[in-house]
């Protein structure tokens, strides 16, 4: 059995499909989209639409694009530590058993929970 978390949620996603000659994947499509941690899923925001969902796993993802309208899509550059550093103890590298293995979400990013 697997056990499926949604990691991260947004609404009023564009996307476009590539490739496909059916008439369910033509033209832009507007709605909600599921990050989890296994796939993607993305929910018509339009019901009459031929396509009403689409999930598809990490793997076909090819050329993909994305924009951040908040301006600054860019890391800063990086820049290595000052002073002394060094190697963290080994409880650093221990796996945590719950949660998202240490992983937080960015909330102030995506702020909104799904329905």
């Amino acid at each position: 059995m697997y056990v499926i978390i949604i990691l991260l949620f947004t609404e009023n996603v564009e996307i476009d499909f590539h490739g496909k000659d059916e008439a369910a994947f033509k033209g832009r499509k507007t709605g909600k989209l599921y990050l989890t941690t296994h796939r993607m899923i993305f929910n018509n925001k339009h019901l009459n639409d031929p396509l009403a969902s689409f999930s598809f796993p990490f793997v076909t993802l090819s050329q993909v694009s994305s924009s951040n309208n908040s301006g600054g899509d860019q890391p800063p550059p990086y820049a290595p530590p000052t002073g002394p550093w060094y190697q963290a103890p080994p409880p650093a590298y221990d796996s945590i058993l719950q949660g998202y293995y240490g992983w937080a979400p960015p909330f102030a990013t995506f702020p909104n929970q799904p329905p």
